[in-house]
């Protein structure tokens, strides 16, 4: 079980009894005499369990140090290509009524329409003469086609009060006159039938209210 130790022409005997660490405190006094190994910096002589070698040396690592200043921002990088565009949100609300616009010009004229009913009236109307019918109620309107009318012709004229107070109580000015020495009755000429007259009640029964 003995073998040459690192060249020389002495032995090493490791079943010799001797223990592994006492052998390392010999060998150490021996000195480079005994083991020329020069190991370098940073290196130890170590048994590796058939002869001793260099190793590095194996220290306990430190506890870490204080983390640094940072650093300085970085300039900014390029501008990325732009993605693609997001699908369209929903509808936002609606916004004021903005101010109208100018009027527009005015269109064509259109097509005439077909004649209306103011063909029939008030042509050769109000012929008749004042006349008396059947007995009326005071201020009614009465419609004839002949050519004395049940009253007097309404054709807007002025007559005095004096003599027609029962009527002007119940037509007042509304037809004209100045309220004190005449009043009016209505002129419905131009609102009577083609060739008829409207006439007005003047001797009549007078109308009660209910």
């Amino acid at each position: 079980g003995c073998q040459v130790v690192n060249g020389t022409q002495r032995l090493y005997c490791p079943n010799d009894g001797v223990s592994r660490e006492s052998i390392a405190v010999f060998l150490n006094r021996l000195g480079d005499s005994l083991f020329p190994l020069n190991c370098a910096t940073g290196q130890v002589m170590q048994w590796n369990g058939t002869a001793w070698a260099c190793a590095t040396a194996v220290r306990p690592q430190g506890p870490p140090g204080p983390i640094g200043v940072p650093g300085a921002t970085g300039a900014t990088g390029p501008i990325g290509a732009t993605g693609p565009i997001g699908a369209t949100g929903p509808t936002g609300p609606a916004g004021p009524t903005g101010a109208t616009g100018p009027i527009g010009a005015t269109g064509p004229t259109g097509a005439t329409g077909p004649a209306g009913t103011a063909a029939l009236f008030g042509t050769n109307t109000s012929y008749a003469v004042s006349g008396n019918g059947t007995q009326c109620t005071l201020g009614e309107i009465i419609l004839t086609a002949g050519s004395v009318a049940n009253g007097v012709p309404a054709i807007g004229q002025l007559v005095p009060i004096s003599t027609n107070t029962a009527l002007f109580s119940l037509l007042g000015t509304t037809y004209g006159g100045n309220g004190v020495t005449t009043f009016a009755f209505p002129d419905l000429r131009a609102a009577a039938p083609n060739g008829l007259t409207y006439s007005i009640c003047t001797q009549g029964v007078y109308p009660a209210g209910t």
